[in-house]
């Protein structure tokens, strides 16, 4: 299954997800510092900018949500 970090703020105004692919080896760490990154770099954030549906396990729980994960 594809992996997803998904992100908004408190109003969840703005919002995105970062997609991994199928297969990618996402650890720990390299999670932490992609959150880190995410929380500190606004270019980033918008790069990853996509408007979400809440609650996000109603709508995103399924693999292939996304059109770039087919």
């Amino acid at each position: 299954m594809a992996k997803r970090l998904f992100f908004w703020d408190d109003e969840k105004a703005f919002c995105g997800v970062m997609l991994f692919p199928t297969g990618s080896d996402i650890h720990f760490s390299r999670l932490k510092t992609l959150i880190e990154k995410l929380v500190a770099d606004p270019a980033l954030r918008k790069k990853h900018r996509r408007e979400l549906r809440f609650p996000l396990e109603r709508y995103y729980s399924e693999y292939g949500a996304f059109p770039e994960e087919k």
